[in-house]
Order: C-alpha cells, then sequence, then structure tokens
C-alpha cells in the first residue's frame, strides 16, 4: 500500500513540472495564431485587391473583343443576307448575271 500511494506522490509530482512545457506550447500556438491573423489583415487584402484588378482588366479586355466579334459577325450576316437577296432577285429576273 505505502508503494502505491508513494507512486501516486511521484506520478502528481511529474505532472507538476510538466505544466510549464503545457503553457509554453500554448504561448506558441497563440503566437503563431496571432501571426497569421496578422497576416491575414494586412497582406493579404492588398495581395487580393491587385488580383481583382488584373482580373478586371483581364475580363474587360476579353468582353470588350467578345463584342467586337459578335458586331463583326452580325454586320457579316446583315452584309451576307442582303447581298443574297439582292442577287437572288437579280438573277430571277436577269438569268446572265
Amino acid at each position: 500500500m505505502v508503494v502505491v500511494e508513494e507512486m501516486k506522490r511521484r506520478t502528481f509530482g511529474m505532472q507538476n513540472k510538466a505544466v510549464a512545457g503545457v503553457i509554453e506550447a500554448l504561448l506558441m500556438v497563440a503566437l503563431v495564431s496571432i501571426v497569421l491573423s496578422v497576416v491575414q489583415l494586412v497582406y493579404i487584402p492588398e495581395v487580393m485587391e491587385q488580383r481583382e484588378s488584373e482580373h478586371m482588366d483581364l475580363v474587360s479586355n476579353q468582353i470588350s473583343t467578345l463584342k467586337s466579334m459578335i458586331d463583326l459577325q452580325g454586320v457579316r450576316a446583315t452584309l451576307f443576307h442582303f447581298d443574297k437577296s439582292i442577287w437572288g432577285s437579280q438573277r430571277q429576273r436577269r438569268p446572265w448575271l
């Protein structure tokens, strides 16, 4: 019995010595989380703002290119349809054309 109680006291005494290591680990985790928070609050928005600006420029160029392509296709389709109707009506009247 005495040996068991002696071992319990020793175990309890050893656990008290480990408290400093646990506190150190918690402080390290807190320090890392604070550093990550500062980085996310200060540096990430600047980087994201720059990326967003570049993306908006790219999208603007793509949309203007798409608009010009659609306009060109519309003009070509209108001219082709217009020419076809003119030549078709003239060929019906004048087969030598």
